[in-house]
This record gives C-alpha cells, structure tokens and sequence, in this order.
C-alpha cells in the first residue's frame, strides 16, 4: 500500500470516528498532513461540482432539490481503480432524500485525474432530464418504498424512532457479484444521513450504506411512511454500481438486480433510477487547480 492510500485510509477512520477534537496534523508526519490536506481539496472540488446540478422532478419541475452542502460521507477505495477516491452528497426535499450522488475521481494519468458522476434517484416522481457532463439522464422508472416485514409500528418518540431505524437497518444484509465472485458487503453503522420529524411518525428517516472495502455498492433507505393502518417502516433500496446485487433481511431475500448496461462513457440504464458518467474531459491531479476551477455540468 502506498503512503497517499495509506493517509487517505486513516484520514477517512478519523471521519468515521468522528473524531472532532483531533486533528489530522498531530498524528501525521508534515509529508502525511500534506497528503490530508490534499484530499480535503479535492474535497472542495467535488462540493462544487455536486453543487453545479440542479436536480427537479418531473411532478414539481419548478422547485429544485436541496443540496445538502456538507458531504455525507468521504471515501478512498485503494484497491479499485487507480487512486480513487470520492464524497457522498444528498439532494432532499423537506427532508426526505429523493438523490444520493457520489462525486469520485481515479487517475487518469500521471498528471490527471477523470471524474466521474454517480447518481441513485429515490424520487417517488421521475427527475427531469438532465445533461450530466457528456451524457443524459431521462429517468422514467422509479424505486418504490416496500414494507418492512416483521417490523414495529414507528415509536412514539424521535429517539426510540431513531433506535429503530438501526436495528431494522442491522438485519439487511447486502451482496454483490463481480468476477463471478460473491461478496458480502460492509455496512457503515452510521446512517449517512438521517432527519428526524419533530411532530409527526410518518416522516422520519435514514439513509445507510453498504461498502465492498470503500467502494459503495448499495444505499438503503428506511423511512417512516403513513400507510391505511397508520404510520409503517419501509424501505428503498438502489445500486451504486452495474454489477449484480442484492439484499436479504432476516436471511430472507427482499431486494436484487442483475447487471446493468453500460457505454465507454455512461454506466446504468438511463431511464432508470441509476446513473454514472465517466466525465472524459480529465481534471488535473493538482488538487488546488482542480478546485479551483472545476467545469461547468
């Protein structure tokens, strides 16, 4: 493992921890603290690029969708492609995520890096169609919510509904097949994101994440929903990748989705509910450059 991979890993443990009071520099090496700062560049970088789209559905075009602006989640995945790292960001709407993106970069070459955007619509209504770098997303499909079997009524508190929503997301269990090789993957205890309703049972909700060593795999989603009975947990479940997946609950299949299509370019079916582009028009391994002046999408 060399020593930029290395630095990115503990730079991310440290944000996993949550490790406020710390700093990055008193535990590395100047070189070290050179490499973490270089990261939280391109962290800036990838802001402004999940910044540049305007994400609207088809049901309310005239309203764009909330960029919640902090990333998510930071991730480095040392063992994909070369040198990849990337943040996970949220577009909600009153507090429900209805897009979750992963703005990644590997190298290139030695003097660039290719970005690439990479999408999961949890609307209930389509998105408008959108130019995403060089290619274009015509979503037509959605991902509806399903009940949770076995799964208690949504508690009367928002602590015990926020209990809940971890233990209803522990019993997921998610896989994927690449190579023809199956692989259980890792799910961050953490939701990546959560909002919580203050006056009401049927709005709370998390969104978690399943890795193959950091390379995310699948994003679930658990939320509270009204149904005839009253308000009910369900979930949404959505790809981050084109290979084969699938999700047991209670070691019970309840999710699965084979092998999606893909260009030189584009990843995902662009009609459906995921989508990537491999932007061609490489970004400069300079991380300062690179955030400061990224491309218009």
């Amino acid at each position: 493992m060399n020593r930029n991979r290395k630095i990115f890993i503990i730079f991310l443990a440290l944000i996993s921890v949550g490790a406020a009071n710390v700093t990055v520099k008193t535990l590395l090496s100047d070189e070290d603290s050179k490499a973490g700062a270089d990261l939280r560049s391109w962290v800036d970088f990838y802001t402004k690029v999940a910044s540049s789209h305007d994400f609207r559905t088809q049901d309310r075009p005239d309203e764009s969708l909330k960029l919640e602006v902090k990333p998510v989640q930071q991730y480095a995945h040392p063992s994909g492609l070369r040198g990849t790292h990337g943040a996970f960001y949220v577009w909600t709407r009153e507090g429900r995520p209805e897009v979750v993106g992963s703005i990644w970069s590997y190298e290139a070459d030695a003097d660039h890096r290719t970005i690439v955007h990479e999408f999961d619509s949890l609307s209930l209504s389509p998105l408008m169609e959108m130019r995403i770098a060089k290619g274009v997303w015509s979503q037509k499909r959605v991902i509806e919510p399903q009940l949770i079997p076995n799964a208690p009524p949504p508690g009367e508190t928002v602590r015990s509904r926020a209990t809940q929503i971890k233990d209803l997301a522990q019993r997921f269990d998610g896989y994927s097949m690449t190579n023809e090789t199956e692989i259980k993957l890792r799910m961050l205890p953490r939701p990546l994101y959560q909002f919580q309703a203050q006056n009401a049972k049927s709005d709370d909700c998390a969104l978690f994440c399943f890795f193959a060593d950091w390379d995310p795999e699948i994003v679930l989603l658990i939320e509270s929903r009204e149904t005839r009975l009253g308000p009910r947990w369900h979930y949404s479940a959505a790809r981050f990748n084109i290979c084969p997946m699938w999700l047991d609950y209670e070691e019970k299949r309840v999710w699965n989705v084979e092998k999606e299509p893909n260009t030189a370019l584009t990843f995902g079916d662009p009609e459906g509910p995921f989508f990537a582009v491999h932007d061609v028009a490489s970004q400069p391994a300079n991380s300062k450059k690179s955030a400061n002046s990224p491309k218009e999408k």
